[in-house]
Formats: C-alpha cells, sequence, structure tokens
C-alpha cells in the first residue's frame, strides 16, 4: 500500500473518499505568486469571500496541523488553472507536491471568474 493510501486510511477515508481525493491528485504550489494582488485584497479574504466558508485554523495540506497563516497559490499536478487554499508559511514554501486533506475546499485564482468579473477593463 503507498504510504498516501496509508495516510488517508489512517485519518478514516474509507475507498470511496480515497478515489475522491486522487480525483484532486497531487498538489502542486506555484511559485512566483507573492507580487499577485486581487480585488479583494488579500488571497485569504479572496478564499473567504469566493469559498462561502470560515478561514480554518489549520492548514489544508494532508499530515499539517499548524497554524493557516495565508491563501497559498497552487496547481493539481499536471494541469495549469490555479487555486487558493488556506495554507501555513511551511506548506506555502514547500516546493514538493504534497495532498490535502478531506473537505479542503479549492477556490479559482483566476479573478475574471471571481473578484474581477465585473471588471470593465
Amino acid at each position: 500500500m503507498e504510504k498516501q493510501e496509508q495516510q488517508y486510511r489512517q485519518f478514516g477515508m474509507n475507498d470511496y473518499q480515497i478515489n475522491e481525493i486522487y480525483a484532486y491528485d497531487k498538489i502542486c504550489k506555484q511559485k512566483g505568486t507573492s507580487d499577485r494582488r486581487c480585488n479583494c485584497h488579500s488571497w485569504k479574504q479572496h478564499w473567504i469571500n469566493f469559498s462561502g466558508k470560515e478561514w480554518p485554523a489549520k492548514c489544508m495540506a494532508l499530515g499539517c496541523d499548524r497554524k493557516v497563516r495565508l491563501g497559498a497559490h497552487i496547481t493539481k499536478q499536471g494541469e495549469r488553472r490555479e487555486y487558493i487554499i488556506p495554507a501555513c508559511e511551511g506548506c506555502n514554501q514547500s516546493s514538493s507536491a504534497f495532498y490535502l486533506k478531506q473537505g479542503a475546499c479549492l477556490v479559482s485564482a483566476n479573478q475574471s471568474e471571481t473578484c474581477g468579473k465585473n471588471d470593465e477593463r
């Protein structure tokens, strides 16, 4: 059994939920995004506005229980579409691919789909 599958089972996830998580596959942190801005004034606020959820206390990376500090830009491995997730400083700076916790909410970082949708440019 693959190490990640062992972790999923440790968190009490069944085969259906594992497949659901694998639908998202590995997550890769996007580099060079620290200077990006949005109409929400922060990526944390962007995630709150478009997820409809409260800001979580813990990082969304599977196996990480550190305090959330920011909205991190990520992609699903093998894709180009960018998302925002709540993350700790360490996971935000990681160059390794990782998995997300069950129930993690990804919000599009594409402003033409979110906070910039009504901009007249």
